[in-house]
C-alpha cells in the first residue's frame, strides 16, 4: 500500500510550465482533465474516505499537496520521505517553524486561488445553462 500521495495541482497561483520531452504529454486539455480527476479523488478522500473505492479505510495514504518550483517541491517532499523513500516519522521530522509558516502561506495562497477558480467555473456553468435555456 501507499504511505503518501504527493499531489501537484494545476492552479494559476502556482503554474507549472508544460515541458516537451519524451516523458510527458503536452496536450493542455488532457493535462487539465487529469488534474480534475486527481482533484476529484482528493475531494472524495477528504469528504468520505470510508466509501472510497480507491483508498482502503484501514490503510489510507496521506495526500499532501505541494507547490512551487521543481526545487521547492522536492524540498517539501524531503520533509516527508527520506533518501530511501521511507516516511519520516514524527520524531524524525525536520519541519521547523519557519518552513511550516512558509508552507502555510503557500497553502493559504493556493486556497484563495482555488476559491477564485471555483467561482469562475461556477459563473461559466451558470452562463452555459442560461444560454441553453434560450
Amino acid at each position: 500500500m501507499l504511505d503518501v500521495i504527493f499531489l501537484i495541482p494545476l492552479t494559476a497561483a502556482a503554474p507549472i510550465p508544460i515541458e516537451k520531452d519524451d516523458m510527458r504529454d503536452i496536450d493542455e486539455t488532457f493535462i487539465k482533465e487529469i488534474d480534475h480527476i486527481f482533484k476529484g479523488f482528493e475531494q472524495q478522500y477528504f469528504q468520505d474516505t470510508r466509501n472510497s473505492p480507491f483508498f482502503p479505510t484501514e490503510d489510507c495514504p496521506a495526500i499532501v499537496e505541494i507547490f512551487g518550483s521543481r526545487e521547492q517541491r522536492l524540498h517539501l517532499i524531503k520533509q516527508y520521505i527520506d533518501a530511501e523513500g521511507d516516511l519520516i516519522g514524527e520524531t524524525g521530522s525536520s519541519i521547523l517553524g519557519e518552513e511550516v509558516l512558509d508552507m502555510e502561506k503557500i497553502l493559504r495562497d493556493q486556497q484563495q486561488q482555488l476559491n477564485k477558480e471555483k467561482a469562475q467555473y461556477n459563473e461559466l456553468m451558470r452562463q452555459i445553462q442560461a444560454t441553453k435555456r434560450r
